[in-house]
């Protein structure tokens, strides 16, 4: 009888471990939507897997994802230009949808608006686009030139920052945004939560110092990162290591994917047509996450699957919503943005 037993108690637990198991193998295979990266606010990321993460500091889960909480010291004060807390835990998607300059087909693109709508659509990673004027400061707008967005004329490069300030950005969308200003960097990252992706594509005028020791004084460090070139990279580097670099310098183009690598990027911004599923997969086994520009194509909702299917982790897309929509029915859920302080 007492064999019986004991035989009983060793099938059962058999069994249980069996299932635990099971278990771990479904959660390792979702690694897109059940793993992510966390790291205190405005300290350099350090990847830990959601089996990893300490048992008081585990996210919390809402409504299907992984977002950001603070741990039991949430009495540190928060940083007066950024609002996080030097001791909150931040948790950022590893794959998912980028708003290229926003939220760019309701609102005008690259301003303070665009960047919190997308935020509040559930976009994993924002881009935006840094200019410096003729007087040196940093404007966020992706031309060269002021004509097509504002209504003023001109090249940025030869206007000053007073110039550009007073045009307005939003009145070619309609006069629901008359009076949008063009944002300065510091306008624009400070209006970004907490816990998304934020991409800093540095204009080839800029110096990557500038910006890297603005986003480390921001305490930026864990999710934002200079889309730029080599020779930016370094002067970011220079004053700030651990900023994360996402390599632009793509020519020549058989040598990209491997300079990304021994550059120690944390990021590639890759062209849909150029690149190969070996290329994708030597970049995830560098622990290199990819950015994919060329989703504006003529069927962009099959062209969605297949870059996720293909290891592709951040499409850049302009008709946000419609793709987050998509990419839920691939069973990406949309981000739960959190700010430390509530935006205005």
């Amino acid at each position: 009888m007492l064999k019986r037993c004991v035989f009983c108690l060793m099938v059962f637990f058999a069994a249980n471990l069996f299932l635990a198991i099971t278990a771990e193998a479904k959660v390792a295979s979702t690694r897109p939507f059940l793993r992510f990266r966390c790291t205190r606010a405005g300290s350099p990321l350090e990847f830990r897997g959601l089996h990893d993460v300490p048992a008081d500091d585990a996210p919390k889960t809402v409504q299907g994802q992984k977002t950001n909480i603070a741990p039991k010291s949430v009495g540190d004060k928060a940083s007066s230009s950024s609002g996080l807390a030097g001791t909150k835990l931040v948790c950022l998607p590893l794959r998912g949808i980028c708003a290229h300059r926003g939220e760019s087909v309701v609102f005008p693109e690259n301003t303070v608006p665009a960047f919190r709508e997308a935020a509040r659509l559930g976009a994993h990673q924002i881009e935006f686009d840094v200019c410096v004027t003729k007087d040196g400061k940093h404007v966020v707008m992706h031309d060269l030139s002021v004509d097509r967005t504002t209504n003023g004329t001109g090249r940025i490069a030869d206007l000053t920052f007073s110039e550009i300030r007073g045009l307005d950005a939003g009145i070619k969308k309609g006069e629901r945004f008359k009076g949008t200003k063009v944002p300065t960097f510091d306008e624009a990252i400070d209006c970004m939560p907490c816990n998304v992706w934020i991409n800093i594509h540095l204009k080839k005028d800029v110096d990557g110092a500038v910006i890297a020791r603005a986003v480390c004084q921001k305490n930026r460090l864990h999710q934002a990162f200079l889309a730029c070139t080599l020779e930016q990279a370094a002067q970011a580097r220079a004053v700030c290591p651990n900023i994360l670099i996402c390599n632009m310098s793509r020519q020549p183009a058989a040598e990209y994917v491997d300079r990304t690598i021994a550059n120690a990027s944390a990021f590639i911004q890759i062209l849909k047509s150029k690149y190969s599923t070996g290329d994708i997969a030597k970049l995830h086994k560098a622990h290199v996450q990819i950015n994919c520009y060329g989703i504006a194509v003529k069927d962009p909702d099959s062209l969605l699957k297949q870059m996720f299917d293909e290891g592709i982790d951040f499409p850049l897309v302009d008709t946000l919503d419609h793709m987050l929509r998509k990419a839920e029915e691939l069973g990406i859920p949309r981000w739960k943005p959190v700010w430390n302080e509530k935006p205005q």
